[in-house]
């Protein structure tokens, strides 16, 4: 124990844990890891804006994460090691799917341990839509 400002005994308290959370979900284009969009915001993105039609997705994280699930349009992948990308990365260099036409919806979830196992933080799950 040790005494506060008020020389009242407090109890030595290890700090909280910092929760594990996906603080943000961001399009980039696959080729050069440029951010298009963080999807928090909801506005149309156009395809022929892109430099390319193959992006990806990272989950930004925070706390102690050992894995992300992300789920995109129903079709889940677990990724394992930072940068938390979907479809994944190869030695950083990110690997993409292609952007289609339409609304598309993706919830990323991490977890303490790796396989999407361990502590579960809370799901992020954000729509998006890209247009001609």
């Amino acid at each position: 124990m040790k005494l506060g400002k008020s020389d009242t005994a407090v109890a030595d308290m290890p700090p909280a844990p910092t929760p594990l959370t996906v603080e943000s979900l961001l399009l980039q284009q696959a080729e050069t890891s440029d951010v298009i969009s963080d999807l928090a915001t909801a506005a149309p993105i156009s395809i022929a804006s892109l430099t390319s039609s193959d992006v990806s997705l990272e989950a930004v994280t925070t706390g102690n994460v050992g894995s992300v699930e992300f789920v995109v349009d129903g079709k889940a992948k677990i990724e394992h090691v930072t940068p938390f990308t979907y479809p994944g990365d190869t030695d950083g260099n990110l690997q993409a799917f292609t952007s289609v036409v339409g609304e598309h919806t993706v919830v990323a979830t991490p977890y303490s341990l790796l396989d999407a196992k361990g502590e579960q933080g809370a799901p992020l799950s954000r729509t998006f839509t890209f247009v001609n």
